[in-house]
């Protein structure tokens, strides 16, 4: 005589009983919680940073290049390669053999890259399509203005290079 769950093992299991559920996944690994910082020191590196942009901005756009370059190299002499991943990152991109001269020099021209767009973001207010047109190619705006002026609709679709977000702005 055979028992129940004997003949049920044999009947394939039927959709949504519990035979049929696939094992649960183990619970996630709870983060461990961040401090707050302190209300006093959220309010110091909000001002040092609204200090840092309004010198910035006081500053001529033709020093932008020089500021971003020389914030960048701080960065990176201050911090090294590896902070914020980015010695890692950098290695996961260019794989296992990145000569280490090979890396700082990548990493220096990221801290750099960013730096420069920090400081152009902190003169976005300033910039025109008069006072840009030494880093930005308008030449191949006919077709864009064209449409401007018959006023239809326009979809500009850019790559994520460089300092893309700086040409739409431009061209406002």
């Amino acid at each position: 005589m055979t028992t129940p769950a004997e003949t049920n093992s044999d009947r394939p299991a039927l959709p949504g009983s519990a035979e049929s559920r696939p094992a649960p996944l183990p619970a996630p690994a709870v983060a461990k919680k961040r401090r707050r910082r302190p209300p006093w020191l959220e309010y110091l590196l909000v001002a040092g940073i609204a200090s840092v942009a309004a010198l910035v901005r006081a500053l001529p756009l033709s020093w932008t290049r020089l500021v971003a370059s020389l914030a960048g190299r701080t960065v990176f002499l201050a911090c090294g390669p590896n902070f914020a991943n980015v010695g890692r990152n950098l290695k996961i991109a260019f794989g296992p053999g990145l000569d280490p001269a090979r890396l700082k020099t990548l990493a220096k021209g990221f801290w750099m890259h960013i730096c420069q767009g920090v400081v152009e973001a902190f003169h976005l207010a300033k910039w025109s399509p008069q006072n840009c047109s030494s880093w930005i190619d308008f030449s191949a705006l006919a077709p864009y203005e064209a449409l401007r002026q018959s006023g239809k609709g326009l979809i500009v679709v850019s790559g994520h290079l460089g300092s893309w977000e700086v040409a739409p702005y431009a061209c406002a």
